[in-house]
């Protein structure tokens, strides 16, 4: 079956359509990490002890300042999501990371089992990030390796 097709439609509209559905994923995924990392700030000693960790120290805000990197570029990226694709390929690359450390400490170093939620929201995020690149007509590594930069050009 073909793909439906909305009255009047044409490739470049299914394009862009999926173009600000991509886009709206990385804003999603900017405010996800605003609410863990102002979270984790402001309700440090209750966070610490969901995650099984000692009292809030100078490493455990590491944890939300990680969290505060991606909202920058994430926005950057929904303002003008096609200009910025190297930075949706770079997103999902940082959060399939994320969640395999997270996925790891549960797994091998005994770490609670709720980082696996953050773990499992980043994997879902990386997965809508990567499902509508394709559907915009990117590759992932196309883009990731010429950082964006149409074929034709050269460095």
């Amino acid at each position: 079956m073909g793909q439906k097709a909305w009255a009047g439609d044409s490739p470049y509209n299914m394009l862009d359509r999926y173009l600000k559905t991509m886009g709206l994923t990385m804003l999603v995924g900017a405010l996800l990490d605003l609410v863990i990392a102002v979270s984790a700030f402001a309700l440090a000693p209750q966070v610490t002890a969901w995650l099984g960790l000692a009292p809030p120290n100078v490493t455990y805000y590491m944890l939300p300042l990680v969290h505060l990197v991606f909202p920058p570029f994430c926005i950057l990226a929904w303002m003008d999501t096609k200009r910025n694709v190297a930075i949706v390929t770079g997103a999902i690359l940082a959060r399939v990371i994320y969640a395999l450390f997270a996925f790891a400490l549960v797994l091998f170093a005994g770490a609670s089992w709720i980082w696996t939620i953050a773990g499992g929201i980043s994997l879902l995020l990386a997965i809508s990030h990567y499902i509508f690149l394709r559907l915009s007509d990117f590759g992932f590594w196309e883009v990731f390796s010429q950082a964006g930069n149409p074929p034709a050009m050269k460095k």
